[in-house]
């Protein structure tokens, strides 16, 4: 994990976050990574002016770009550009993201 521009102490990590080396993470604003989040190769996580929320259960395809919150068991596919906020138990896809469907 490649963590710039933040200080070490604006990432907090849940238990059991699944990410390759590659996962990037940069930005001014604190990050949260909740517990069991599972992230798809060259992700990016970019907390410009705003704190950003991973929630619970989370899935971030290959390639996404992350800009705002992901709700708890939200799916975020590949090559998915999140720019608004995800609702929990939701799928996302696009750039940018669109609700493609939710899940309960």
């Amino acid at each position: 994990m490649r963590i710039a521009g933040l200080e070490q102490e604006n990432v907090q990590i849940g238990s059991r976050l699944l990410a390759p080396d590659d996962l990037s993470i940069t930005g001014n604003g604190h990050v949260t990574f909740e517990e069991d989040v599972m992230s798809g190769c060259n992700v990016r996580v970019i907390a410009e002016g705003r704190d950003i929320l991973i929630g619970a259960r989370g899935w971030l395809g290959d390639n996404a770009v992350i800009r705002a919150n992901v709700g708890a068991n939200s799916i975020v596919t590949a090559n998915t550009v999140v720019l608004e906020d995800v609702p929990a138990n939701a799928v996302v896809s696009g750039d940018p993201a669109k609700h493609v469907w939710q899940v309960c």
